[in-house]
């Protein structure tokens, strides 16, 4: 259960073409777990709040993203996660694409994924149980090819 406020820099009727936004938000989440975490818990629920910053930009040539978010969870200001994402597209010809992207997070906020027992090498391979973390990237290269028709709505596509 989250609420959120948005601001966004430039007018709505820009927004499928350009966004910079900023956004606040504050919930609750509860986890139940299958087993015991590391932190001795079966059940718990905590409060938790965020804040991103996300810039989008449509060109003729392809398009641009990028955010920063920060979040943690109330109880514990120590259990929290930074992070920064970003993406290119350039429109090779209409409809394809190639699209290279990437992030990076600093991590401190896994309460909900760690097992208070130990994980044998077939659960970390097969991705069934995961170990304490502090740092995460990632970088994608592929393409993409979209069709249909030039008369689709456009819906809110906003938060």
């Amino acid at each position: 259960l989250n609420t959120a406020l948005e601001y966004s820099i430039w007018p709505y009727e820009e927004s499928t073409r350009r966004s910079l936004r900023l956004r606040y938000i504050v919930g609750i989440r509860h986890f139940n777990y299958e087993e015991e975490t590391l932190f001795g818990y079966m059940e718990e629920t905590r409060g938790t709040q965020a804040v991103e910053l996300s810039i989008y930009q449509r060109q003729p040539w392809g398009n641009v993203f990028a955010n920063l978010e920060g979040s943690h969870y109330l109880h514990d200001f120590s259990k929290r996660r930074i992070g920064s994402h970003g993406n290119l597209s350039f429109r090779i010809v209409r409809g394809l694409n190639l699209n290279v992207g990437g992030g990076v997070s600093w991590i401190s906020d896994q309460l909900y994924v760690l097992p208070d027992e130990d994980i044998s090498y077939e659960e970390l391979l097969l991705q069934r149980r995961r170990l304490a973390s502090d740092f995460d990237w990632d970088f994608r290269v592929g393409f993409s090819f979209q069709f249909g028709s030039i008369f689709n709505n456009v819906v809110n596509n906003r938060f």
